[in-house]
């Protein structure tokens, strides 16, 4: 079935499945079947679930399936129908124009362009700092607050339009306006050609691929929706995925890989860090370790590397 708005939500709290939290559109929760599949409670949530397919997995005791095996599982008294048919009256509330005249539905803020093209580029010793030059500065619009010292980041539609900006510095970050959907960007994709692209967490690690001539994309944290990755999977023949190398990389990775082969049949590349190491990501890296990894991906996941290098 077609699931919208807070359906799956709605649905996993009927369950009493315990949710930690969500980011894009995966939603975090403490896995509703480990006691089934492992005789006991789990105790750390590592359970996700797409609140637009439903598709989820666990990571720890390895359940996949949608919302209605998890219900088939449960053997719960659950119909998805009601919450789907409860999903559409509240859609068709928000769009009915209220006695007084006034428009319900929500639209997007409105974001000046010259708001944040006042602002100046990063000057040479930040982007030095960052592994960056000028030219990636100009071509990704990359800006600068001097007062506040703050990197400025557009987020730019699939489309190019401006939806606003995030602020970025030492201990703090925040997104110009607040309800930002992040979820409909990929930072630099309008600078990425060919067939093959890097996907990265960090905007500013899109600069360094570009810098060596790479094309790359960046979700803005480890979580992907499904318009980003739908966006990814039919742009590009060529995939490699190059989060983070730290838990919520891991995580984020073999979450993406899975859904890439399960929804798309598409097989996948990874950025492979360098044997032992923890905590990196690509603008850490020096230039010959960075130039080195790019040129080296692998087909092989980095979790079976990483079990193969503790045997």
């Amino acid at each position: 079935m077609s699931l919208t708005d807070s359906v799956v939500e709605d649905a996993l709290e009927a369950l009493g499945v315990t949710i930690v939290g969500a980011s894009g559109d995966e939603i975090q929760c403490f896995c509703p079947v480990h006691h089934l599949t492992v005789g006991r409670e789990q105790s750390d949530p590592r359970f996700y679930m797409n609140a637009e397919s439903g598709a989820a997995l666990c990571f720890t005791c390895g359940w996949r399936g949608n919302l209605s095996r998890l219900v088939d599982d449960l053997d719960a008294d659950v119909d998805l129908d009601e919450f789907e048919f409860v999903a559409m009256v509240k859609r068709a509330d928000r769009l009915t124009p209220s006695l007084a005249g006034d428009e319900v539905e929500s639209v997007d803020p409105y974001v000046s362009e010259y708001a944040f093209t006042k602002y100046p580029y990063p000057s040479i010793s930040e982007l030095h700092r960052r592994h960056l030059t000028p030219a990636e500065a100009v071509r990704l619009n990359l800006r600068w607050d001097p007062a506040r010292q703050l990197w400025l980041i557009p987020v730019y539609s699939f489309d190019g339009q401006l939806l606003g900006w995030q602020e970025k510095g030492r201990g703090y970050f925040n997104n110009v306006p607040v309800r930002m959907r992040k979820s409909r960007s990929l930072f630099g994709l309008a600078q990425a050609t060919g067939k093959r692209v890097f996907v990265v967490e960090s905007p500013l690690d899109v600069g360094r691929f570009l810098r060596y001539g790479y094309a790359a994309v960046a979700t803005y944290g480890s979580a992907c929706s499904g318009h980003q990755l739908d966006t990814i999977a039919r742009r590009f023949s060529e995939i490699v995925l190059a989060f983070d190398n730290d838990r919520a990389g891991w995580d984020a990775t073999t979450n993406l890989a899975e859904r890439l082969r399960v929804t798309y049949g598409r097989p996948v590349l990874y950025y492979r860090y360098p044997a032992g190491t923890h905590g990196e990501d690509p603008g850490s890296l020096s230039g010959l370790q960075f130039r080195h990894l790019a040129a080296s991906v692998s087909a092989v996941p980095p979790d079976v590397l990483r079990t193969a290098q503790d045997l």
